[in-house]
């Protein structure tokens, strides 16, 4: 199968069924993603997933998970790589007439370089699968290159969105080979998936349970699939725990960072005590909420440190109580509903006097007392926003989603950052309004956490995990101008941001200390990126991509600086064709990178130690951008 190049490239197969995007994430190669642990049928054991990769019988695998990888230690007659089950017929990728080069083996990483000529390939070992990467090396490298999967005993099935389920003799789908093998892909979409596997990573670990919410709200509403067509009888608590409804869950629970969805929980979706209160009285139980019931979000804690991942629950009864409250009994799915009887049953009590809610996430036992949430806010989102398909921000045209150590979170990053344990914020500097955790640029530096900006958020996903293990993000309306200020540093001492907006994407990568105060600030058309900094000068990296549906051109400064004096500003035009630098501050330096990854070919340059002036304005327009190193 052809692979089309974009700097990082992503194929895969996938365990059925995964209909559409954003669950697993683009580019993976998935079999069976069980809920973290996973069941060892060996030792009838639940055991956790472990995605090290081991030496093993000359070769290297991935020591535990539900399924095998095993990966080639170089040379010929292995595949590249297996992939399989015990009993199950296993697949096989293999570079045609061409040796395998000695791997270089990370902790969960391994890279074939130059396995491909200009391109090396790299595979990354995680806990819902294995991910692939064909990372170009070279300007002028070939538009496509060639893998060939295997799969004995196993007959592909070709699909209307270009992919392929792959069955075995007896017609069970047992993987799935996605569109974007054999198809176009751009970066910026690419780039994104690989924030999004981290956070499916993190909700494997954390718990699925706005995906079982979902699933059971699906089974009961109006019209919903029937507990027989996943192996059940008539009642939902009789589908066993089998691949079936944990694929079911999964696809459900990944679409909580759908645009959708997202949009939803910083609008409407998010209510008051009061309002929520008023909501179910006249909503519960009637006709509108049999066809489409609505799963509630919790969260521990509304500050800047004491924010812990979510939980999802399914109300579906309200009892209206002594002392101006009301209890809201729901399913969890921690702790199904055993009675009949509401004293059986769990529920989230609503104090209307004091505008707070309250919910027992964990009874008191011998050793522990009752583990309780509190809060003020509630997120209502409706089912048909879960079952519908997703589409991803950074394709609505609606959304601004900021990640703060962004980079694969390999550098560090901003401790004083976007949600979770860590504080930063972005202002709409329009209104000159804020969301997340604002510090002050004078004064005591104690964060604050605002949520002042019409249709934001922070992001924190419901898994019903106890540790908060999401990429810090916030998600701001696109067609504004922001501004995104990191404060402080975490160990290591690297700060960086990448800033997605309409097909697009901002970054930069820079040193930073205590008392550091990066700002990535983006026009409404987010096309002008302008990078300041309260410190020093001080060296840093800073860079825009942008996209068509053919296409992805990426302009980068590199080894540059920026000080406290003066933003640099990087600006592209508005038929994507052209670079402008503006440097507001003294004579500086930079190295230009330019590339192009498309279907109509691939050119990338570094233009070394570029110059400009003091308050000089530099444009670069490549006259043919598929060929950019000898048209510029």
């Amino acid at each position: 199968m052809a692979h089309s190049l974009a700097s990082k490239y992503r194929s895969g197969i996938r365990d059925t069924p995964h209909p559409d995007a954003l669950n697993p994430p683009n580019g993976a190669i998935l079999h069976e993603s069980l809920p973290y642990p996973y069941y060892d049928v060996t030792t009838d054991s639940w055991l956790p997933i472990n995605t090290t990769l081991v030496a093993d019988s000359g070769s290297y695998r991935n020591a535990a998970g539900s399924f095998r990888a095993r990966f080639s230690a170089g040379g010929s007659g292995a595949p590249l790589l297996s992939l399989g089950r015990d009993g199950e017929p296993s697949l096989a990728v293999t570079i045609p007439g061409a040796s395998v080069p000695a791997p270089i083996v990370g902790t969960a990483v391994i890279t074939y370089p130059a396995a491909l000529g200009a391109a090396s390939l790299v595979y990354r070992s995680e806990t819902w699968g294995i991910k692939e990467e064909i990372v170009i090396s070279a300007a002028g490298a070939p538009a496509s290159y060639d893998l060939h999967i295997s799969a004995l005993d196993l007959t592909a099935d070709r699909q209307s969105d270009g992919g392929y389920l792959l069955r075995n003799a007896s017609g069970t789908a047992l993987w799935r080979v996605p569109a974007p093998v054999g198809s176009d892909e751009v970066v910026v979409k690419a780039v994104y998936d690989d924030q999004f596997s981290d956070y499916y990573s993190a909700a494997m670990k954390g718990g699925l349970c706005l995906g079982m919410a979902s699933t059971v709200a699906d089974f009961y509403a109006d019209g919903g699939p029937a507990p027989a067509a996943y192996g059940g009888t008539t009642s939902v608590r009789s589908i066993p725990d089998l691949a079936p409804a944990q694929d079911f869950i999964q696809t459900y629970h990944g679409r909580q960072v759908s645009s959708q969805v997202l949009n939803w929980m910083a609008n409407q979706g998010r209510m008051g005590v009061q309002a929520y209160y008023n909501h179910l009285v006249a909503n519960i139980g009637g006709p509108t909420w049999h066809a489409d019931p609505e799963i509630i979000g919790i969260l521990k804690g509304a500050g800047c440190d004491d924010v812990e991942i979510g939980h999802a629950l399914l109300p579906y009864k309200l009892v209206p109580v002594a002392g101006n409250r009301a209890r809201v009994y729901v399913y969890d799915s921690n702790y199904p509903p055993t009675s009949d009887a509401d004293a059986a049953n769990r529920y989230i009590e609503l104090d209307l006097t004091s505008g707070s809610w309250s919910y027992e996430l964990a009874p008191a036992n011998a050793t522990h007392s009752a583990v309780i949430w509190t809060g003020t806010s509630l997120f209502s989102t409706p089912l048909h926003l879960i079952t519908q398909k997703p589409v991803q921000p950074t394709s609505s045209g609606l959304d601004i989603v900021a990640l703060e150590g962004g980079h694969s979170h390999a550098f560090g990053g901003l401790n004083v950052a976007f949600g979770g344990h860590s504080h930063a914020f972005g202002t709409d500097t329009e209104t000159d309004t804020h969301t997340g955790c604002v510090v002050p640029e004078s004064g005591p530096q104690t964060p604050t956490f605002a949520q002042e900006v019409s249709r934001s958020m922070r992001i924190t996903p419901l898994t019903g995990g106890n540790t908060s293990t999401f990429p810090d993000a916030l998600l701001f309306p696109a067609g504004r101008a922001t501004a995104f200020t990191g404060v402080g540093a975490r160990e290591g001492g690297i700060g960086d941001t990448m800033v997605f907006g309409p097909r697009g994407l901002m970054g930069y990568m820079t040193l930073a200390g205590a008392s550091t105060r990066d700002v990535i600030s983006t026009d409404a058309a987010f096309l002008r990126a302008s990078l300041s900094t309260t410190d020093p000068s001080k060296p840093a990296s800073f860079y825009q991509m942008h996209e068509t549906d053919n296409w992805t051109r990426v302009y980068a400064l590199n080894n540059t600086s920026i000080d406290a004096t003066a933003p640099l500003v990087t600006e592209v035009s508005s038929d994507l064709g052209s670079l402008t630098v503006i440097n507001t501050g003294h004579a500086r330096r930079y190295d230009l990178g330019l590339g192009h990854y498309g279907s109509d070919g691939v050119g990338q340059a570094i233009f070394p130690v570029q110059l400009i002036g003091a308050n000089e304005r530099r444009v670069y327009t490549p006259m043919l951008w598929s060929n950019v190193a000898h048209s510029t």
